[in-house]
C-alpha cells in the first residue's frame, strides 16, 4: 500500500553486537550484520531509499541493513525526499522508477545535479527495456524488483560504494598498463619483425630462431597486458538488464565456432536456461571462458560440454560439465587465481586468466563459482547467480 503523503522518513542504523534497533525508528525488527564490508565503517555509509510502497521499502531496507551493515534513510513522499536531498547526508540512493507522487527518473536527476558523485540505483518492477532510456541516463545501475532483485540489490549498492581510493588505484593501473607497458611491448615486436625481415638472410638458423622467440614473446606480452586491462574493467559497475542465458550461450558458441569445429567439440543443453538480471556481455564472456576451457583442456576424445541449470528460492545454479582431463582436488581453488597455470604453455597455450575472469564476473553479480573435478574424469563448474525465476 502506498505510504501517505505525510508518511514519516525513518532511519535504520546497523546494530552493535547484541543490540536492538531503536523501535521508535524502525519498528519491532531485529537485524544482525551478516556481510558488512570490513573496508568501510558501517556508521559512515548511508543509503537513501525512495519508494512510496511500504512493503517494498521495508524489505529492501531490511536486506540493505543486514547484508551491508549500513544505515538506511527512508523517503516515502516528496517532502521527505526534499529534506534528505537538502541535507545531502547519504552515500547512495535507491529509487523506484514509478512513484505515485512523482517520476523516479526526475528524482534521480535531482540527486545527480546536487550530488554528482553519489550513485543512484533504479530499483523498480519496470524492466529496463520497457522504459524509455535517455542518452544521459541518471542511473548508475538498474535492478528489477523480484525475489532475485531484492537479493541482488545489496551487492549492487556495495559495488557502487567501493572506496574512491581503490577506484583511483585501478584507474591508475589501467593507465600505466595502457601507456607504460603496451608501448614498449609494441616496439619490441616491431623491431624484432624488422630484424627478421631485413637481416634474416645474414643470420644462421639459431639467430633466426632467437628472433622468432623474441617476436612470439612480445606478442604474448601484448596479449597479457590487454587481458589484465579487461580483467580490471570487470570490477567497474556495468549496465544490467534481463539476460536469457540461452542467448548468452549462443553468443559464446558463435565466438568459439572455429575452436569447436577444429576439435570436433559438442555443446548440449538439457532444457532451457533461465533468465537473470545481469550484464549481457559479461554473461557471454563467462560462458565463453568456461566452454573454451573445456575445449582447450580436452582429453583424447572430442570435447563434450553439457550446460544445465536449476532455479529456486530466488537463485539459480548453472552447471557446465565437460569430459576433459580434469583437475586434481588440491588445485580446485588455484585454477581461479590470476595467471595461474597448471600445465606448460607449450602443451596448452594461453595466459591463465580465463577462470579468474569467470570468478570475477560471478562475484560481481552477487554470485559464486565452484568446481568439482578429478584427473581423467572431467570437470563441472557450478555458477550460482541471483534470480533465474523469470
Amino acid at each position: 500500500m502506498p505510504a501517505g503523503a505525510g508518511g514519516p522518513s525513518r532511519a535504520r542504523r546497523s546494530p552493535t553486537r547484541g543490540a536492538r534497533f531503536d523501535e521508535s525508528l524502525t519498528g519491532s525488527h531485529e537485524h544482525g550484520v551478516l556481510g558488512g564490508n570490513p573496508l568501510r565503517k558501517a556508521e559512515k555509509v548511508r543509503v537513501l531509499l525512495v519508494d512510496d510502497r511500504a512493503p517494498d521499502r521495508e524489505l529492501a531496507a531490511t536486506l540493505l541493513v543486514t547484508r551491508l551493515g549500513c544505515s538506511v534513510l527512508e523517503a516515502a513522499d516528496g517532502v521527505a525526499f526534499a529534506e534528505h536531498l537538502a541535507e545531502g547526508a547519504f552515500d547512495a540512493v535507491v529509487v523506484e522508477r514509478r512513484l505515485d507522487w512523482g517520476d523516479g527518473e526526475r528524482v534521480a536527476r535531482a540527486v545527480r545535479r546536487r550530488l554528482p558523485r553519489v550513485p543512484v540505483v533504479c530499483f523498480s518492477e519496470v524492466p529496463p527495456q520497457e522504459a524509455a532510456p535517455a542518452a544521459d541516463s541518471p542511473w548508475a545501475a538498474e535492478v528489477v524488483k523480484g525475489s532475485g532483485g531484492y537479493l541482488e540489490l545489496p551487492g549492487v549498492v556495495d559495488a557502487l560504494l567501493t572506496p574512491q581510493a581503490a577506484v583511483s588505484d585501478v584507474e591508475g593501473l589501467v593507465r600505466a598498463l595502457s601507456h607504460d607497458l603496451q608501448e614498449p611491448a609494441q616496439l619490441v615486436a616491431r623491431y624484432a619483425r624488422l630484424v627478421g625481415e631485413r637481416y634474416g638472410d645474414a643470420l644462421d638458423e639459431e639467430g633466426r630462431r632467437h628472433v622468432g622467440h623474441l617476436e612470439e614473446s612480445a606478442r604474448r606480452m601484448q596479449s597479457m597486458i590487454q587481458q589484465v586491462l579487461d580483467y580490471a574493467r570487470l570490477g567497474a559497475p556495468a549496465a544490467r538488464a534481463p539476460v536469457p542465458l540461452d542467448e548468452a550461450v549462443d553468443e559464446a558458441l558463435a565466438n568459439l565456432g572455429s575452436a569447436l569445429e577444429e576439435s570436433g567439440g559438442e555443446v548440449v543443453r538439457n532444457g532451457g536456461l533461465p533468465t537473470v538480471h545481469a550484464n549481457r556481455a559479461q554473461m557471454v564472456r563467462l560462458f565463453q571462458n568456461l566452454i573454451g576451457n573445456a575445449v582447450k583442456f580436452r582429453a583424447k576424445d572430442p570435447p563434450r560440454v553439457e550446460v544445465t541449470a536449476e532455479a529456486g528460492e530466488g537463485r539459480c545454479t548453472v552447471a557446465v560439465a565437460d569430459n576433459g582431463i580434469g583437475i586434481a582436488p588440491a588445485d580446485r581453488e588455484r585454477v581461479f587465481e590470476l595467471f595461474r597455470r597448471l600445465h606448460p604453455a607449450s602443451r596448452y597455450p594461453g595466459t591463465g586468466i580465463g577462470l579468474a575472469e569467470a570468478r570475477r564476473i560471478a562475484e560481481a553479480h552477487g554470485g559464486t563459482i565452484r568446481l568439482e573435478s578429478a584427473p581423467g574424469r572431467g570437470s563441472t563448474f557450478f555458477v550460482d547467480l541471483p534470480g533465474g525465476g523469470e
